[in-house]
């Protein structure tokens, strides 16, 4: 599996066009939830349960979406902004803690999703959500690198070689077109197998240092 799927970014470039939407994405979102619950009377109970839905169905698509989509971003902002007007009216008017109250409630959820980044990452950078994935691509890639050797090693059983070691006719270029990823990607796999103690290199061929540990991995699809 190629990294380019794992670093693909899902949000926009920040320039100067991007705080321009920004504030008009803002701005509608602030008009559009006004619009639906007091202009079109529907309340603010009402109005905040619809804008959460959304912004719920919309939070899951963007996770779930490879790469960047503009009008799933942007979706998502309008639907936070709506979110975020109808809940302090709410709060203010329905509830009658105030737009104070209604800003502390704002900050509660916000905080509590920080601490959830926090205990998952253990960290609220931006940086470690790229090395989880980075994690997760690795994993992935070294379980199909160990398939495809613990293959290998079957055959040279079956036609009376030695099933620890992989003799190097196997090279880079050609394992690599035979999985559809890069060179680089299967030398990341390779390296995090060794690191493991799966193989390791034995002249110009490879040997599998823990054969039954490595047919373990591929049985259980993980490390």
């Amino acid at each position: 599996m190629a990294r380019d799927e794992y670093y693909a970014t899902k949000v926009p470039e920040v320039t100067l066009t991007f705080w321009i939407i920004k504030i008009a994405a803002t701005t509608l979102g602030e008009t559009g939830g006004d619009s639906v619950t007091m202009t079109l009377n529907w309340g603010y109970l009402a109005g905040t349960v619809l804008f959460l839905a959304a912004l719920v169905v919309l939070v899951v698509a963007q996770i779930a979406a490879k790469g960047f989509n503009p009008l799933l971003y942007w979706a998502t902002i309008i639907a936070s902004t709506t979110f975020g007007t109808t809940m302090a009216d709410f709060a203010d008017r329905s509830l009658g803690i105030g737009y104070a109250g209604g800003s502390a409630l704002l900050l509660l959820c916000l905080l509590s999703v920080l601490a959830l980044w926090y205990w998952s990452l253990g960290s609220i950078s931006v940086q470690t959500v790229s090395e989880r994935r980075r994690s997760l691509a690795v994993t992935e890639s070294h379980v199909r690198v160990a398939a495809l050797l613990s293959a290998i090693s079957r055959n040279n059983h079956y036609e009376g070689r030695d099933p620890a070691v992989i003799p190097d006719c196997f090279s880079s270029g050609f394992v690599a077109d035979l999985l559809g990823w890069s060179v680089s990607d299967l030398s990341d796999a390779l390296v995090e197998l060794k690191r493991r103690g799966f193989i390791q290199a034995e002249g110009s061929a490879l040997r599998l240092t823990d054969l039954p540990a490595l047919e373990r991995l591929v049985e259980s699809d993980g490390p």
